[in-house]
């Protein structure tokens, strides 16, 4: 600091200058830095739901299922709470994709998925496309009860979209 405050004036505000000059470089390159880093996280992410998610319904796929049954398992042992595993198919759905056309089974694979997810309404539950035309759901803290209601339940929404199939 002495040896500053012994320069002439105009010596100290350009050096000022340059320090404050050098300071605000540093940190727009510190911002850029951190946003970079946020910016690729977050797309890490995305790509990350992306790829659990089943391109056609919009729903998880198969592999999420495994990984979420894995975890809610553990927890429910951990927990002492059971957990309920339902599995839907649709049926005759290869003679409904030749008879209407695939166009139209993507439509009633979609309207499927949407019924199917209201009925997955704790955090733990899912509902995953878990092949073709098969769909699991996974019911945490759900007992045989409570699982063979909802199924029930999940069949007549289904019956009530009322999709159309003359060869079944």
């Amino acid at each position: 600091i002495q040896s500053i405050l012994s320069l002439d004036h105009l010596v100290q505000v350009n050096y000022l200058c340059m320090l404050f000059v050098a300071n605000m470089m540093c940190a727009a390159a510190g911002y850029k830095m951190e946003h970079t880093r946020r910016t690729a996280w977050l797309e890490a992410q995305l790509l990350d739901e992306f790829a659990q998610r089943d391109g056609l319904t919009g729903i998880y796929n198969r592999r999420r299922f495994d990984e979420h049954l894995a975890d809610v398992w553990q927890q429910g042992v951990r927990e002492h709470r059971p957990i309920a595993l339902l599995f839907a198919d649709i049926d005759h759905f290869k003679a409904f994709n030749d008879r209407y056309g695939h166009q139209a089974g993507d439509e009633a694979m979609k309207a499927v998925a949407a019924v199917l997810t209201q009925f997955a309404r704790q955090p733990l539950d899912l509902v995953a496309r878990y092949g073709g035309e098969e769909f699991a759901i996974v019911l945490y803290d759900t007992t045989q009860a409570q699982a063979v209601e909802v199924a029930e339940q999940l069949v007549e929404a289904v019956r009530g979209l009322g999709i159309p199939h003359q060869d079944s």
